[in-house]
């Protein structure tokens, strides 16, 4: 893999953060440098999804391809009542069926 162009960046970062990392890097052996490189890439990743999702959503909402809210109310109601259910049918953890008492 091909290394990267790199670009020095200043910032200010809180003490107690600053304090972390370099705990961070020495229980690692990593650099700071490298720990916030990572947690940069991080969260420019996470950014990236969120906001290509919510473009979907709104394409979608745009376009007319959206379900009522109340629908989605009734499903979510219906998906609950039916764990509900399962849970009133399922014995109690750790529980011995033949012996009818718990272990």
């Amino acid at each position: 893999m091909g290394s990267m162009a790199t670009k020095t960046y200043p910032g200010r970062y809180d003490e107690q953060d600053i304090a972390a990392l370099e705990q961070l890097a020495e229980a690692t052996g990593r650099s700071r440098n490298y720990h916030l490189n990572e947690a940069l890439k991080s969260y420019l990743a996470e950014q990236r999804w969120q906001i290509s999702h919510i473009q979907e959503g709104l394409a979608d909402l745009n376009a007319g391809r959206m379900t009522p809210h109340e629908d989605v109310m009734a499903k979510g109601r219906r998906i609950i009542a039916g764990f509900a259910q399962a849970i009133r049918l399922s014995p109690p953890p750790h529980t011995d069926p033949a012996a009818g008492s718990c272990r």
